[in-house]
C-alpha cells in the first residue's frame, strides 16, 4: 500500500521518540508524519537525533512543538 519512497520510512528501526513527536504531534495528518518520517530516514544523523532528543521533554510535557 505504500509507494516505493514511502517504504523508506522502514529503514529506520523504531525508537522512543521522533520527529513528527516534536514538529506537532497529535496535529499533524498521517500524510504529514510520513513525510516528517522521510525527512528523518533521508538526513539521519546523530545532531538531528540529539535536537530531537532535546526537543522531546518540552513537546511531551508541555506540548511545545516546532509548528
Amino acid at each position: 500500500m505504500f509507494t516505493a519512497e514511502q517504504r523508506r520510512r522502514h529503514d529506520c528501526l523504531p525508537g522512543i521518540t521522533g520527529l513528527w513527536q516534536v514538529s506537532g504531534r497529535n496535529r499533524l495528518s498521517m500524510p504529514e508524519m510520513l513525510a516528517l518520517d522521510l525527512v528523518y530516514a533521508r538526513s539521519r544523523s546523530l545532531w538531528l537525533d540529539l535536537w530531537i532528543l532535546w526537543r522531546t521533554p518540552g513537546a511531551v510535557l508541555f506540548d511545545r512543538t516546532a509548528r
